[in-house]
């Protein structure tokens, strides 16, 4: 029974961090929400998904989502302190953070993955393995439709949500199916 509430949780966690990134990466690229906003919108659902990363990762004792945790924090640190004046060394301090926080998380879940039973590896490797794919596919769609056909240029911001959200549908998907 414990099991299934964890699995249940980490569902709700993953569709979270889907939303999250949906939201992040439309307000980012301009999609939602006036100019003069964005940044204050930005910080205000980072810091959001800090909160919630973090007060999950110590209720459930998750240590990806608390290494995850100052990787929103950042985000919303850097799209809200750093503009063209700031010295080029804060930008490249919060990169620094980032992805020494997220390269954490991503060892987490890699080791969390090895620890875990044959259905949870099979779902975890093989909806990974879809969204990569997918969305490698809809990168060089795009790319070459931006060449050949001048289509507006997207943010990375668009096919990190697009990977995110295919990952978070696909898991959802196979899931299902083995259950």
């Amino acid at each position: 029974m414990a099991d299934v509430r964890i699995e249940q949780r980490g569902g709700v966690v993953g569709i979270g961090f889907g939303l999250v990134g949906l939201v992040l990466g439309l307000v980012a690229s301009g999609v939602v929400g006036p100019d003069q906003w964005r940044d204050q919108f930005v910080l205000a659902i980072a810091l959001a998904a800090f909160a919630a990363a973090l007060g999950l990762g110590l209720k459930m004792r998750l240590v990806v989502l608390v290494l995850f945790a100052p990787f929103f924090l950042l985000i919303g640190v850097a799209s809200a302190f750093i503009d063209e004046g700031s010295p080029r060394w804060i930008p490249a301090l919060i990169a620094a953070g980032m992805v020494l926080s997220g390269g954490g998380a991503v060892f987490s879940v890699l080791v969390a993955a090895r620890r875990s039973k044959e259905l949870d590896r099979l779902l975890l490797s093989e909806s990974t393995s879809v969204a990569f794919f997918l969305t490698m596919l809809a990168s060089l769609t795009y790319a070459l439709l931006e060449s050949w056909v001048d289509a507006p240029p997207l943010s990375l911001w668009n096919v990190w949500t697009f990977g995110m959200l295919t990952w978070i549908v696909t898991f959802a998907f196979l899931g299902r199916r083995y259950s």
